[in-house]
């Protein structure tokens, strides 16, 4: 029963939504001509995507768990320290990616250090206990089985505010939104820049 559920949140709603709807979302805050970074590429599915959608952009994926057959290139690192010099591309991306990580404070960090415009990090918010367990549950179904961590480390808008003082940025521009009807999770993306 759990792999059938697996397979349905899998195939019909999960990616269906977001792979449909998301890339369209994080293209809005980047730039034509800009070299970026993806932390958290996995299958490089949504970095391919991005690519497609702006041909103009440059973009190399970095993961700490990369799929077996990656449909792009996709760099394994340690999760600890990104393997390029400061500045070294315009933008980096963050897409669903700081919720996984027992220290997202130090993977923002390390996306600041190597991004010489700006941030751009996409991922969940809660308020009520009754919001946090549904996106707790909605990443075991999506993520469980690929074998990505799931600390459940889901931030209270409050607590974003924080992490991003911690990292020394600021919110330049911040967008809420849900895929559809059957999304019941709280999406978020944040544009951040150095303070």
């Amino acid at each position: 029963m759990l792999t059938f559920l697996l397979n349905v949140w899998d195939r019909y709603l999960s990616p269906h939504s977001r792979m449909k709807r998301l890339p369209t979302r994080i293209l809005a805050h980047l730039e034509p001509n800009s070299d970026i970074l993806d932390i958290g590429s996995y299958d490089g599915a949504l970095a391919e995507r991005l690519v497609l959608g702006d041909p103009t952009i440059s973009l190399t994926a970095v993961d700490v768990v990369v799929a077996p057959a990656p449909r792009m290139p996709v760099l394994r690192y340690d999760g600890h320290r990104l393997p390029f010099a400061d500045d070294a591309f315009d933008i980096v991306t963050l897409i669903d990616v700081l919720h996984h990580d027992d220290h997202p404070e130090a993977v923002l960090g390390e996306a600041a250090r190597v991004a010489r415009r700006k941030v751009v990090i996409k991922d969940h918010y809660w308020n009520t206990r009754l919001e946090w367990w549904i996106l707790r549950l909605s990443d075991f179904l999506g993520n469980r089985h690929r074998g990505i961590n799931l600390p459940n480390h889901y931030l209270k808008p409050a607590e974003w505010d924080a992490l991003f003082d911690t990292a020394g940025l600021r919110i330049i521009k911040q967008e809420t939104f849900r895929y559809g009807f059957l999304d019941r999770c709280n999406q978020v993306i944040f544009v951040a820049g150095r303070r």
